[in-house]
C-alpha cells in the first residue's frame, strides 16, 4: 500500500508522532519515488545458505513459490534494471538469469521440490546498516468501507477523484468546505467519516456498495500542502496521553467527539485522492502494490526502492505483533513508500479484515532483513 505523504500503518503512526516526524508513507498505487543517483555507502556483505536463515526449517517452501511465479515476467523483463543495496551501477542481474530460476519455478509441484529449487537456485545476505544488523518493521492493511455511488443522509462522505491541477493547491479545509462540489469528482459517497480518515492512510480499501458490489480503490494523488501528522496535532492538545496515541484510540477519539474531529483533521492539510482499481477479483485478491501487482497477504513488503528493486524475495526476521511468535518467511517487495527508508526497513502487509487491521495496528518492533539473491550474481564480501 506503501508511496507519497502520509502515515498509512498505525506502528509507525505512534513512531512518527513521538520522533516529531512529518513524512508519512504512501499507499501502494502511489508513484514510485526515483533513487538518487549517488549511491550510498555500501556496507561488506556475506551471502549464506538458505537452510542457514533463522526459522528456515519452518517456512513452507512451496507456498513462497506461488509469489515469485507472480513476479516472473516483471524480474525476467526488467532484470537489466534491478539494483541491490543502493549500488544500482554495479549489482545488476540479467533477465535471462530470471528467465532461467523462472523456468525451474514453473516445474516445481511438492515441497520437497521447492526446497531444493530455492536452495540450489538462491541465497541471502543478511541486510546491515553501518554497525546495525535491525530495523524497523511495522505493518499496513486494505480498509474496509461501506458506501453508495449516490449521495444520501446515510452515504454522504466522498472519495474524491484526482483533480485537474489548477485545484491541487487546495487544502483539506477547503476541500472539506466544499472547494471540489460540483466539480463531478466524486467517486463514490462513504457512509463513515472515520472510515474515511482511515483509507486515507492505507492508501487502499475494499468498499462495500449498497447493492452488494464491493468497489476496490487505490492512491490516485495528492494535493501539493504539506502533510501535518493529526496524532501530533491531538498530543500537542494535550488530547490524549502521547504514549496511548495509536491508530485505536485516534480512530475511538474521533468517533465519540464528532464536534472537534472535522477541526484536528484539518490540521493535516494534505489531502489524498482515489481511483477505482479494475480487474481484481472482488474478495480473493490484494490491492495493487508499487510494483504493479497485488499485494500477497503476508507475504508482501514495502522497502525502500534505493536499496532493493522491486519485486525480488527477501526473508524477514521478526515477531508476530499478536502472539509473539517468529515471524520469519519468505516475502516480496512489491509495494514501497517514502516513509519507509533505510536497508533495514519494511512495512508488512497483513491483508484486509479485522484481524489484519489489528495486526497491522500492533505491528511496530526491531527486525531483521534478508535480500534473498540469484547464486552468485551478486559481489559479496568475505568478511
Amino acid at each position: 500500500m506503501k508511496k507519497n505523504n502520509f502515515f498509512r500503518t498505525a506502528g509507525f503512526l505512534a513512531l512518527a508522532i513521538l520522533a516529531g516526524c512529518a513524512t508519512p508513507s504512501v499507499p501502494p498505487t502511489a508513484t514510485i519515488d526515483t533513487p538518487k543517483e549517488t549511491a550510498p555507502v555500501i556496507a561488506p556483505r556475506r551471502a549464506i545458505a538458505l537452510d542457514q536463515l533463522p526459522g528456515w526449517s519452518s517456512e513452507d517452501p512451496l507456498a513462497a513459490v506461488q509469489g515469485l511465479k507472480a513476479a516472473c515476467p516483471k524480474l525476467i523483463k526488467r532484470g537489466g534494471d534491478n539494483n541491490y543495496f543502493g549500488n544500482k551501477y554495479a549489482d545488476r542481474i540479467a533477465p535471462a538469469r530470471w528467465q532461467e530460476i523462472c523456468a525451474d519455478a514453473r516445474t516445481v509441484s511438492n515441497e520437497s521440490g521447492a526446497a531444493y529449487f530455492w536452495q540450489q537456485n538462491f541465497e541471502a545476505i543478511p541486510m546491515v546498516d553501518g554497525d546495525k544488523n535491525t530495523g524497523l518493521i511495522t505493518g499496513y492493511y486494505e480498509a474496509e468501507l461501506h458506501g453508495s455511488l449516490k449521495k444520501s443522509e446515510k452515504f454522504r462522505y466522498p472519495l474524491y477523484k484526482m483533480p485537474s491541477d489548477k485545484y491541487l493547491d487546495l487544502s483539506r479545509r477547503e476541500i472539506d468546505h466544499g472547494a471540489l462540489q460540483g466539480k463531478k469528482l466524486e467517486l463514490v459517497w462513504i457512509d463513515d467519516p472515520v472510515s474515511v480518515f482511515a483509507l486515507h492512510i492505507q492508501g487502499s480499501g475494499r468498499v462495500t456498495l449498497d447493492d452488494g458490489r464491493v468497489m476496490r480503490v487505490g492512491f490516485a494523488g495528492k494535493n501539493r500542502q504539506p502533510y501535518y501528522s493529526i496524532g501530533k496535532a491531538i498530543g500537542e492538545q494535550n488530547i490524549l496521553p502521547k504514549d496511548k496515541i495509536e491508530m485505536a484510540s485516534i480512530e475511538k477519539w474521533l468517533r465519540n467527539n464528532p464536534e472537534r474531529a472535522a477541526t484536528i483533521l484539518q490540521t493535516n492539510p494534505s489531502y489524498i485522492f482515489f481511483r477505482q482499481i479494475d480487474g481484481l477479483a472482488e474478495h480473493h485478491e490484494g490491492p495493487i502494490g508499487a510494483y504493479g501487482l497485488p499485494l500477497i497477504p503476508e507475504r508482501s513488503i514495502a522497502v525502500d526502492r534505493a536499496f532493493y528493486p522491486l519485486g525480488i524475495p527477501m526473508w524477514i526476521d521478526a515477531a508476530h505483533p499478536v502472539n509473539g511468535a517468529p515471524l520469519q518467511k519468505i516475502v516480496y517487495a512489491f509495494d514501497t513508500g517514502s516513509a519507509i527508508k533505510g536497508k533495514i526497513r519494511a512495512d508488512y502487509f497483513f491483508g484486509s479484515g479485522d484481524d489484519a487491521k489489528y495486526a497491522a495496528g500492533q505491528m511496530r518492533g526491531r527486525g531483521k532483513l534478508y535480500a534473498i539473491v540469484p547464486r552468485g550474481e551478486i559481489a559479496v564480501s568475505s568478511k
